[in-house]
């Protein structure tokens, strides 16, 4: 048995998203965020260098849902007890960028009495 032809096909990488990340503002979240059982929380946005990002199919992660569960699809928050969690952002490739994820981590303490 012998091979005739060989093809072989090769697509340039697509480029990361510059900037991808958790934003509050135009600052870049870099450090661990804070919050309190019972009073609201602003969660960061998920930006990069062009923006908000608004990709269908972003899905959103809590690596602790006993303390903070997330929406998968909005990143919504419901702050559940006392604890840390990351959050993560998860975004599908598009025809323009490669696959890419952004993380936060948040810290929530009990209400002073």
């Amino acid at each position: 048995m012998y091979l005739d032809n060989i093809q072989i096909t090769w697509e340039e990488p697509k480029p990361a998203r510059e900037g991808l990340g958790f934003y509050d503002g135009e600052t870049k979240v870099t450090e661990p965020l804070s919050a309190t059982v019972g009073d609201s929380f602003s969660a960061p946005v998920l930006k990069d260098n062009n923006g908000l990002v608004s990709v269908l199919g972003i899905e959103y992660i809590s690596s602790d849902a006993d303390v903070v569960e997330v929406n998968s699809s909005t990143g919504m928050l419901n702050i559940k007890k006392k604890g840390t969690a990351t959050i993560t952002a998860k975004v599908p490739s598009t025809a323009e960028y490669a696959a890419g994820e952004a993380t936060y981590t948040l810290n929530v303490g009990n209400k002073l009495a």
